[in-house]
């Protein structure tokens, strides 16, 4: 009997001592809180990029985005598409106005195809740009052709004995920068300035020599 009085006690005394299991908690001052911190990044619009000029097809476009958990994942966008690369890509929004039920159409335009500068060597040499495409009239023969990088010229010889100082013409074109003729002994050279990294075709049409880029 004197055994249960004991321990009753002790319990007693336990339950006196602890805190009121039922009583509310104060919190802390210095109890940690959580904080946002704003995100003063503006809206996605639109991006633009330019490619080198070596590039020649898109194969795919690849986006990295974070998630909100704060995961990072990424998607991609299969193109395989010939690409100039002159031309600025930009990835843009789609309008907020434009309904889903919305289809664009564009229609090809046609247009006349103008050689946009002709050039004439003492009558010798002509020479004519169309886009990509120089032409070179003249009816010396030509002796050889190649391709030099840095920076990336088109070497044209032609076979003439002929004197004349060098002669320079700055295009001011698309794809093609200048023209530069010299002297040597037994032919001429033409050396074509590119504005990047081409490769290019040849053909001949009667005395004209076609050089297209590509």
């Amino acid at each position: 009997m004197r055994y249960i009085f004991t321990i009753f006690i002790l319990l007693v005394t336990s339950l006196i001592a602890r805190e009121n299991p039922f009583k509310v908690v104060n919190t802390s001052n210095t109890t940690g809180k959580a904080t946002y911190k704003e995100d003063t990044r503006k809206n996605f619009s639109s991006a633009k990029i330019k490619l080198p000029s070596s590039a020649r097809i898109l194969k795919s476009v690849e986006f990295h985005f974070q998630n909100l958990d704060g995961s990072l994942e990424s998607k991609k966008i299969e193109v395989d598409n010939k690409i100039d690369w002159q031309d600025e890509l930009i990835v843009k929004k789609t309008d907020d106005v434009m309904s889903p039920s919305t289809t664009l159409i564009t229609l090809p335009i046609k247009t006349v195809k103008k050689r946009t500068k002709e050039l004439n060597f003492k009558n010798i040499i002509f020479f004519s740009i169309d886009g990509k495409s120089i032409h070179v009239k003249t009816k010396d023969k030509k002796v050889r052709d190649f391709l030099v990088t840095s920076p990336y010229k088109i070497v044209v010889d032609f076979k003439r004995e002929i004197s004349f100082y060098t002669k320079v013409y700055n295009l001011k074109t698309r794809y093609f920068k200048s023209i530069t003729l010299g002297k040597h002994r037994g032919y001429y050279r033409v050396v074509i300035e590119l504005d990047g990294k081409y490769l290019y075709g040849k053909q001949k049409v009667k005395d004209e020599y076609i050089f297209k880029l590509r």
